[in-house]
């Protein structure tokens, strides 16, 4: 067989792996930028960071409000129009943030005069009204009481539709034939 290469020369082209010594000393020279240069650029790129990470925060709060204020309107729908199938002579449900902490509860039902149709505080017969209609079924099988968890207690479009009851302001008369009409 005939060599190509010379003796003593690694065969395998100029990839193959060859021993080779560290380098000797090695210095490095150059200027280096002064560390106020270096500041400064560190706070440009932060500042620029800053924004650009504070823009996206404030565009997915954003949406996430729109989120909310969609599912809440969503949900005020479903039962103001279940409401009016099975009260037609009503005019406000009566809620109250929900003592788990989540979206609101359902106290009542109210005709325009404010006569209570269906409330806990009322009858037996209103009671159980008020019982049954809270156990209802909405569109997407969830009840009153379920839909009810989804209209957050503060800051939501849903409160347009609201008037406060008490004098501190946690029961609200929602008007559901304006909440029906808008949904």
């Amino acid at each position: 067989m005939i060599a190509r290469v010379p003796e003593g020369v690694p065969a395998g082209g100029q990839f193959t792996p060859t021993g080779h010594e560290e380098a000797a000393a090695v210095v490095l020279t150059g200027k280096f930028p002064e560390a106020e240069q270096v500041e400064q650029a560190r706070a440009m790129i932060s500042d620029r960071e800053l924004t650009i990470t504070q823009n996206l925060y404030r565009d997915a709060l954003i949406k996430r409000q729109k989120a909310v204020d969609d599912v809440a309107n969503l949900a005020l729908g479903q039962i103001a129009i279940h409401t009016l199938r099975e009260f037609p002579d009503a005019a406000t449900i009566r809620v109250e943030p929900n003592p788990t902490g989540e979206g609101m509860t359902i106290l009542g039902v109210h005709a325009a005069n404010g006569a209570p149709i269906a409330t806990a505080d009322g009858t037996a017969d209103e009671e159980a009204r008020l019982n049954r209609f809270r156990d209802m079924s909405g569109f997407g099988g969830a009840s009153m009481d379920v839909l009810a968890t989804e209209l957050p207690v503060q800051d939501a479009d849903w409160w347009k539709h609201a008037e406060p009851v008490d004098e501190w302001e946690s029961v609200h008369d929602v008007d559901i034939r304006a909440a029906a009409a808008w949904s």
